[in-house]
């Protein structure tokens, strides 16, 4: 089975998550935890900062470290979405 829901569920944390400019894996993993389909289902951070490696990949996200931690923000003009995992 497919893995692609957790993907999604970033996708929706990232556009959901306004609290600061700058995100991490760790910060997003609650939102992404609430956007998942449905209950049974499971995402842990190392799917989280996959998923951010790749909308970063994709232009979507700009990423720094600070701290030896990454994080990330959003590209002003960029983001529409789920069109990015699969383009």
């Amino acid at each position: 089975m497919s893995k692609a829901y957790r993907k999604h569920a970033v996708e929706d944390a990232v556009r959901a998550f306004q609290e600061h400019e700058w995100f991490c894996a760790d910060s997003i993993l609650p939102r992404a935890t609430e956007c998942l389909p449905q209950r049974s289902m499971s995402i842990n951070v190392f799917a989280v900062a996959k998923a951010l490696r790749v909308l970063e990949s994709r232009g979507v996200l700009h990423a720094r470290k600070k701290n030896g931690v990454k994080e990330y923000s959003r590209v002003e003009g960029e983001w529409d979405g789920r069109a990015h995992f699969h383009a």
